[in-house]
């Protein structure tokens, strides 16, 4: 049985998910704290202890004695020195680490073919389930694209609010997974007010599991004019992102990530695939025409 968990350490907390994570922990019942680089010159509120420190296993073992979870939403650039924090967290006795996944469906072999740059993430996860037997128990949270991240609806989502244009992927009937950073904090904290029922699997949620034809039809009510849609095919999209990565080229790995999350295959349609966690968790139904909305204001020129 998963024990209680009250002091939280929180890594990653000056980042776009992060910084979104600390205020729903901070304003849920858990004794949060925030792990951070001794050269950072991030800052936090003044009711947070923040520990500066380098990390390695020595600095951190007794930063987390008398923790209880460890939440990561460390960077992707970053994601191979959580090992060191997971070794550091069995040494210390933490109950629940929590590894920065939030994205794409890294617990999928196909998704991993599109976008080998996962790869990373599902090191972690397997190298979590190697170690179970510590007693670190822990909870990979996928939730597919970050639909309100500053650029996310253009860059990512493929709506420009600026030229009413939209990119459709396989003629945009297949269903997809995105959440906001809002919704993800949530699901944290519901995580870690949940242990026993999340502990060592993976947790799915979203805002919404919509269609490209549905984001098209609500950006032509939003604006109240007619918008242009390029078709894109993913199998070509596939190719031309993994031949560029054979050739060293990471510009493609954004094409690679969308392809993952929007193939015809449905290898973002996290809800047909494997059921939600959002009602276990206490996560609210969200309206995408208003995120979707802020989101246009947002990226408006």
């Amino acid at each position: 049985m998963a024990q209680e968990i009250k002091n939280v350490v929180l890594i990653g907390a000056a980042g776009n998910l992060g910084s979104h994570t600390l205020q729903a922990l901070l304003s849920s019942p858990f004794n949060v704290s925030v792990l951070s680089h001794p050269d950072s010159k991030s800052t936090f509120p003044p009711n947070v202890t923040v520990h500066r420190t380098e990390y390695t296993t020595e600095k951190l073992v007794p930063i987390f004695k008398g923790q209880d979870a460890i939440v990561s939403t460390i960077g992707t650039f970053q994601i191979g020195l959580q090992k060191t924090i997971i070794d550091a967290a069995i040494q210390a006795g933490i109950k629940r680490f929590i590894p920065s996944e939030y994205g794409c469906d890294t617990n999928s072999s196909r998704v991993l073919e599109i976008a080998p740059i996962l790869k990373g993430k599902a090191d972690i996860a397997a190298y979590l389930k190697e170690k179970t037997s510590s007693g670190l128990t822990w909870t990979a949270i996928i939730t597919g694209p970050f639909f309100d991240m500053k650029g996310s609806v253009k860059g990512f989502l493929g709506l420009d609010i600026n030229t009413h244009t939209a990119t459709v992927w396989d003629h945009g009937n297949e269903r997809f997974a995105t959440s906001t950073l809002p919704q993800i904090a949530r699901a944290i904290v519901g995580v870690l007010s949940h242990p026993a029922e999340t502990s060592n699997k993976y947790i799915y949620i979203s805002s919404f599991d919509v269609t490209h034809n549905e984001l098209v039809a609500t950006a032509e009510k939003i604006t109240g004019a007619k918008w242009k849609r390029e078709d894109v095919k993913s199998e070509e999209k596939i190719k031309i992102g993994l031949d560029g990565l054979a050739k060293g080229n990471f510009s493609v790995v954004g094409l690679l990530l969308r392809a993952a999350t929007f193939t015809k295959e449905g290898t973002g349609n996290l809800e047909a695939k494997y059921g939600l966690s959002n009602e276990l968790l206490g996560l609210p139904k969200e309206n995408l025409e208003e995120v979707l909305a802020a989101s246009f204001k947002a990226e408006k020129v």
